[in-house]
């Protein structure tokens, strides 16, 4: 069963919304930790090779491990896309900070 489903902003690479949360094939025994979510493309314009880093932050804010994942060749303009995620299990984790690192943008809108 999945955790509480998180919203976050993306940190520096504005327009995209971030919602996650932990797997459930994230097992008490493995070595990292499972993380699932969707990336919303708020902008009219596509968004290519769309890249995605999560950091486990420990209790003051100082990121204790890092993941990095391919989220999709291409998010259309107010589209989205899913994605997975793992992040080295470490020791005083308390919460996760994900932002989108990665991306260009594709053509604008066509229109007449």
């Amino acid at each position: 069963m999945l955790a509480l489903l998180t919203a976050v902003r993306a940190v520096g690479a504005q327009p995209f919304r971030i919602t996650y949360s932990r797997s459930s094939r994230d097992a008490e025994g493995s070595t990292h930790t499972v993380l699932v979510g969707t990336v919303f493309n708020t902008a009219r314009r596509s968004a290519l090779n769309v890249y995605l880093t999560a950091e486990a932050l420990d209790a003051a804010g100082h990121v204790v491990a890092t993941g990095v994942t391919y989220v999709s060749p291409g998010i259309d303009g107010n589209g989205a896309a899913d994605f997975v995620v793992k992040v080295p299990r470490t020791l005083g984790t308390t919460s996760f900070r994900l932002m989108i690192t990665s991306f260009r943008y594709g053509l604008g809108p066509q229109g007449p």
